[in-house]
């Protein structure tokens, strides 16, 4: 006689569990992908070129701005920092801009952050926010509006390769464009501060790589 074997898990159990835990992964899987649009994670960087110097951007560290936590991007262009600026992304996928400061100027800081890019936006974004002139909102805002145009999608070439971007031209009122590029970041950016140049990817280093969940993946971990 065969008796039950009480510690087998019943199929259709296992299957409950995988849907479950499918349903609880995909809000985190589709941030990953979308947060993949420009990675910010400490150690990464990109190397970029123009016809006159070349630039690079680090993310050097996590910060909080007016209590937010951001990371903290610098702008190198040769034997000092240039610029720096603080981002983050936020559960419905948007990249933020929490600030920014140029050489010894003090900050330009924005309550709420602006939303500085969305992945898939077909059209453009703004509103109305309080600027500070410091990292912790003790000083007396100034209410400022800014605006960024979706450009659509286009393909374009620069020295690290051929990519598929979203353009966008961020507080279109100074003319400023950058291209943005799944799994990279930026492929190329258009920027005034300090004079006007367009810098085109030449390299870029990932310090954590950007891993992917599938659906098949889920299902093989549990047979």
């Amino acid at each position: 006689m065969y008796g039950r074997n009480p510690s087998r898990i019943p199929t259709y159990l296992i299957h409950i569990i995988a849907i479950w835990l499918l349903i609880l992964f995909i809000p985190t899987m589709g941030q990953a992908q979308l947060e993949s649009t420009m990675p910010l994670e400490v150690g990464n960087s990109w190397t970029y070129a123009s016809d006159t110097a070349n630039l690079t951007i680090t993310v050097t560290e996590t910060m909080t701005v007016l209590g937010r936590p951001a990371y903290r991007l610098v702008y190198d262009r040769g034997s000092s920092s240039l610029y720096e600026e603080y981002l983050s992304w936020n559960s419905q996928g948007q990249l933020l801009l929490h600030g920014r400061q140029g050489g010894l100027t003090p900050p330009v800081v924005f309550d709420p952050p602006l939303v500085w890019f969305t992945p898939g936006a077909q059209e453009g974004l703004g509103g109305t926010v309080n600027v500070y002139s410091d990292l912790e909102g003790t000083s007396t805002p100034v209410v400022a509006t800014y605006y960024v145009a979706f450009m659509g999608d286009e393909v374009i070439n620069v020295p690290a390769g051929s990519y598929t971007t979203t353009h966008v031209d961020e507080l279109a009122s100074v003319g400023e464009a950058r291209w943005y590029t799944p799994d990279v970041g930026l492929a190329q950016l258009n920027y005034l501060h300090g004079g006007t140049a367009t810098y085109r990817l030449v390299s870029h280093n990932m310090a954590v790589g950007i891993e992917e969940m599938s659906w098949s993946h889920l299902k093989a971990s549990y047979r």
